[in-house]
């Protein structure tokens, strides 16, 4: 099984639209950057190769800013939007994020 390595940073920026005891609804804004890796057979083609020993390396990186929509209900958060940036990835890409976060205020 081939897994890849994925490593990020982003910051994100909320403005509250709705907050009672039940929902949580934001409005957000992101920047971020992820790269990720993945050791490949040297069988494997694929466009951007590095070479290393009898495997290959993949490397894709992105560097982006987003907007989207966060909704919190009972405690599971979901949050979801779109961003653009460069990189090898293709625009726009689509931000997704599933949880479940505990609210200790109310």
């Amino acid at each position: 099984m081939i897994l890849p390595d994925i490593r990020g940073i982003q910051g994100s920026a909320f403005l509250t639209i709705r907050d009672t005891k039940k929902l949580q609804w934001d409005m957000e804004t992101h920047i971020g950057a992820l790269t990720t890796s993945v050791d490949l057979p040297s069988l494997v083609v694929v466009d951007r190769l590095i070479s290393s020993g009898e495997f290959r390396v993949v490397d894709d990186h992105w560097i982006y800013i987003g907007l989207g929509s966060a909704v919190n209900f009972h405690g599971f958060f979901l949050s979801a939007g779109l961003s653009l940036g460069t990189g090898t990835y293709n625009n726009p890409q689509v931000l997704l994020q599933l949880g479940y976060v505990r609210r200790f205020r109310r």
